[in-house]
C-alpha cells in the first residue's frame, strides 16, 4: 500500500521570511530569525537557537512573518529543501519558506516526508546564477498525505527508530574519535626526541584561494569547481566541490594538483587547521577562500611528514590554543601564525624512515577506522529506507513489532544490511 499524495500547500500555509536593515537597532534581540545555515545544520531535526537575532523593532520594519512553534522550515536557496522542525515562535530570512501546518497535520511527520521529497523540492527551484524555489513553486510539490492518525503513528515510530540508530551514530563517532588519537600519538611518538623548527623554514610560500558564489551541484567534466572547506578534514583529501556558474572566469592558478600540501584556514575550532596531502584529484578544481595551499621546500622537506606533523597533537595542541584566543565559533588561521607552528626537524631519509614506521603503526586502526565509516554509511542507509517506506506507506508501522525492530538494529551495528523492511 501507498499513500495518496497532495501539493504540499494542501498541508498548510506556505509563508516566506525577510531581512531588515543593517542598523544595529534591528539586531541582536529576543526575536529567533532563522537562516539557510541554521537549518542546514540540523538538516531533518529540531531548530534551536539561530545564528543571528533580531530586536521586536527589527522584525516590524520588514516583511518577516512571526511563525508559531510546531511549524516547518525549509531552504529556498543555498540548498533548496533542507528542512527542520520549529519548536519556537520564530522568523526566517528570505532564503526560507515555512509550512505553518494545518491543525490535523502532523509536522514530524512533514519534516520526515521532506527529507524523502528533498530532489523533487530541488528540481522545482529556478534560476541560472543560484537556484531558488518560489513559495508557489514549494507548495505545488507533492508529499505522501495519510490521515492524521497514520501521521501521528508514523512520526513516533520514526522518532524512536531514528533516536536509536542516534545512540549507534554516537558510538560510532566515540570509537572513530579513538582511532584518530591513536593515528596522531604516533606521530609524537615517532618524532619525540627530534628538535623542533617553525613551519616557514619547510614553506617556499603560503596561497590563499577564492570563493565565489557557485552553484549547489558538482562540476561536470569539462566544469571548474570550487573545493569545499571540509575537503582536508580529517586528514585526508576528498574532492568535494561546488560548480563554478557558467559564464564565470576560473583562476586557473588556484587550480590543485597531486602532491599540494592544504590546510583549512578558518572552520570550527575542532577542525581548524586540518591538513592533507592531495594524493590524486579531478582536474579544474580551484582552492576555496577557507583554503590554504603550502608550498613546500621539497629539496629539505617529505610533503607527506609536514602533513603529518602538522595532523599530530603537538601541533594541535598549538592550532588549538590560537583558536581558544579567536572570537567567534569559527575561528582563522592568518599567515604569521601558521609559519611559527613548530614542527619536528630531520634529514629527508630520516623523514622518510619515520613517514614508514608510521605507516606501520597505523595499519591496525586505518583498518578499523574503514569498517567504522563502512558502519556509518550503513546506519545512513538503514535510516533512508526506513524513512522513506514509513512516509510513502510502504511499511505498516503497526505491523512493525519490537523483536523485528531489534533485529534490524542488531544487524546494522554487524555491518549487514537488514532484511527488506517493505510489509
Amino acid at each position: 500500500m501507498t499513500f495518496p499524495e497532495l501539493p504540499l500547500k494542501r498541508f498548510g500555509r506556505i509563508v516566506g521570511g525577510a531581512t531588515p536593515s543593517a542598523d544595529e537597532r534591528n539586531w541582536s534581540g529576543p526575536v529567533t530569525w532563522y537562516t539557510p545555515t541554521d537549518v542546514s545544520a540540523v538538516h531533518g531535526g529540531v531548530l534551536g537557537d539561530s545564528g543571528r537575532t533580531l530586536t521586536e523593532e527589527g522584525a516590524e520594519s520588514c516583511a518577516t512573518v512571526r511563525i508559531p512553534a510546531g511549524s516547518v522550515v525549509f531552504t529556498s536557496r543555498a540548498p533548496i529543501g533542507n528542512v527542520a522542525l520549529t519548536t519556537r515562535e520564530c522568523t526566517t530570512n528570505q532564503g526560507c519558506k515555512t509550512l505553518v501546518p494545518r491543525a490535523d497535520v502532523d509536522p514530524r511527520f512533514v519534516r520526515y516526508a521532506g527529507l524523502v521529497r528533498l530532489e523533487h523540492m530541488r528540481a522545482a527551484g529556478t534560476g541560472t546564477t543560484f537556484q531558488e524555489v518560489s513559495a508557489e513553486r514549494l507548495g505545488a510539490v507533492t508529499f505522501p498525505f495519510p490521515d492524521g492518525a497514520s501521521q501521528n503513528a508514523i512520526a513516533d515510530f520514526l522518532d524512536r527508530e531514528c533516536a536509536r540508530l542516534a545512540e549507534i551514530w554516537a558510538e560510532v563517532e566515540s570509537a572513530l574519535k579513538t582511532v584518530a588519537e591513536e593515528l596522531r600519538s604516533s606521530v609524537d611518538h615517532r618524532t619525540a626526541e627530534l628538535r623542533r623548527v617553525r613551519l616557514r623554514f619547510a614553506l617556499k610560500r603560503i596561497e590563499q584561494g577564492w570563493s565565489p558564489q557557485c552553484d549547489n551541484r558538482e562540476a561536470g567534466p569539462d566544469e571548474w569547481g570550487v573545493l569545499k572547506l571540509g575537503c582536508v578534514n580529517g586528514g585526508r583529501f576528498v574532492d568535494e566541490h561546488k560548480a563554478l556558474p557558467l559564464g564565470v572566469p576560473p583562476r586557473a592558478e588556484l587550480e590543485v594538483a597531486p602532491g599540494d600540501v592544504l590546510m583549512s584556514r578558518a572552520n570550527t575550532r575542532d577542525l581548524v587547521g586540518s591538513c592533507a596531502l592531495v594524493e590524486r584529484c579531478r582536474p579544474r578544481l580551484m582552492l576555496s577562500d577557507l583554503l590554504y595551499r603550502l608550498v613546500v621546500d621539497s629539496i629539505m622537506w617529505e610533503p607527506s611528514f609536514v602533513v603529518a606533523a602538522l595532523n599530530a597533537h603537538a601541533v594541535r595542541g598549538q592550532i588549538a590554543a590560537a583558536a581558544a584566543g579567536s572570537a567567534g565559533s569559527m575561528p582563522k588561521l592568518n599567515h604569521e601564525l601558521v609559519k611559527n607552528l613548530t614542527i619536528p626537524k630531520c634529514s629527508v631519509e630520516e623523514q622518510r624512515e619515520v613517514l614508514r614506521r608510521i605507516e606501520q603503526d597505523r595499519e591496525r586502526p586505518a583498518r578499523l577506522g574503514i569498517e567504522l565509516h563502512a558502519l556509518l554509511e550503513g546506519v545512513d542507509a538503514y535510516r533512508d529506507s526506513l524513512i522513506t517506506e514509513a512516509v510513502t506507506g510502504k511499511l505498516d508501522v503497526s505491523k512493525m513489532s519490537e523483536a523485528r525492530m531489534e533485529e534490524n538494529l542488531q544487524a546494522v551495528r554487524e555491518g549487514e544490511a537488514p532484511e527488506v523492511l517493505t510489509s
